[in-house]
């Protein structure tokens, strides 16, 4: 009596490879995500700077932190999916925004305090 050949040896390794291959394809396309500070949306091309101000009792700081006296400058730069600051690290304080858009898409710069909005632009 002859016993039929088994293939699962051979399509096991392979089915291995394959869900490695989707893992590590996966893994790849997760790390080529955008951080929660991106907001921006598609629309037409835009190249204007804003001279309006967004003042901010506070942005990165802790709500118990003493606030400063006077307003700092700070720019922000919009580009595409992404914002670049003249600052990485805000102590707390008023602070005004010198805008631009530096991209093709429009943007709009907002800046939050505990979840609600504090001040923000038009689109850009």
């Amino acid at each position: 009596m002859t016993q039929p050949l088994r293939t699962t040896a051979l399509t096991r390794p392979s089915a291995r490879m394959g869900a490695a291959a989707v893992l590590a394809g996966l893994l790849a396309l997760t790390g080529c995500g955008s951080s929660d500070e991106d907001s921006s949306s598609p629309a037409a091309s835009s190249s204007q700077t804003s001279s309006s101000s967004a003042p901010s009792s506070s942005s990165d700081a802790s709500p118990s932190a003493p606030a400063e006296t006077g307003t700092t400058s700070a720019t922000a730069s919009l580009v595409d999916f992404g914002i670049e600051l003249s600052e990485t690290e805000m102590a707390a304080g008023e602070y005004e925004f010198e805008v631009t858009n530096d991209g093709d898409a429009s943007h709009d710069f907002v800046v939050e305090r505990d979840g609600e909005d504090v001040a923000a632009t038009e689109v850009l």
